[in-house]
């Protein structure tokens, strides 16, 4: 499976620890092998949340696995039909309009909308992690980078993991993520070098585009504990019952 680890075992501001076997990201998994769809079974996952949009899930489908007691929950963030970003991106790439692409500023604003325009998503995801009760659950997005990634520093942040951890976590996608030089050599070939080469810089990873999320969080009216009791409706007792379920 593309891009897949728990994030059991990281460390919060007040010394207690992250559970292992119970948080796990991801990249899609559309090429799940046999011994890919067994190993989710078998770590009892019973959650899976799917961030990508209705087009990347025609392109690559899912694996069925109700059989062994999982389920999916499609929560779209960046679809085509709601995403200013996403939609421009797209039809550079089909134009080969890119000379004027500044790839590290629509990945900073992209970030940023994570965090303001798509709460609805991201607190219902929150929602269901809360709901687990420490089943396992396990999210992914395309890449398993950007929107998994700031789902899972929603969830870090609100076990009491700090920013750097959190930033830190995020940068392992680096070594799983990148664009292949025959991919990147057959986009140069058939749409042209700028294409090829701001393709290959969205597939990557940097620290600021996290961090512009994380930014956004922070400038909410009454900084993080306003945003996600106002913004992705988790109460107190919520961050108490996470805490209590994922801490030890």
């Amino acid at each position: 499976m593309k891009n897949f680890r728990e994030l059991g075992g990281y460390r919060t501001v007040d010394g207690r620890t992250v559970r292992s076997g119970i948080l796990f990201r991801s990249g899609h998994l559309s090429r799940a092998s046999h011994a890919d769809r067994d190993e989710i079974c078998n770590l009892h996952i019973a959650t899976i949340v799917d961030f990508r949009s209705e087009g990347e899930r025609q392109k690559a489908p899912g694996p069925h696995l109700a059989a062994c007691g999982v389920r999916t929950i499609l929560l779209p963030v960046l679809d085509h039909a709601d995403s200013r970003v996403f939609a421009e991106t797209a039809n550079r790439i089909r134009s080969r309009e890119f000379r004027d692409a500044d790839v590290d500023s629509i990945m900073v604003e992209t970030n940023r909308d994570f965090a303001l325009e798509w709460t609805t998503e991201f607190g219902a995801f929150l929602r269901l992690v809360i709901e687990s009760r420490g089943r396992p659950i396990l999210w992914h997005c395309t890449g398993g980078k950007d929107r998994t990634g700031f789902a899972a520093a929603l969830v870090l942040r609100l076990l009491g993991i700090d920013d750097e951890t959190i930033v830190a976590d995020y940068l392992i996608s680096r070594s799983h993520v990148r664009l292949g030089r025959p991919t990147a050599a057959l986009l140069a070939l058939t749409r042209g070098f700028r294409v090829a080469r701001c393709v290959t810089e969205i597939t990557m990873v940097r620290a600021n585009w996290l961090r512009a999320a994380l930014a956004a969080v922070d400038e909410w009216p009454g900084g993080f504990e306003a945003y996600r009791r106002d913004a992705l409706g988790v109460g107190d007792d919520d961050v108490d019952l996470l805490k209590t379920t994922l801490l030890e």
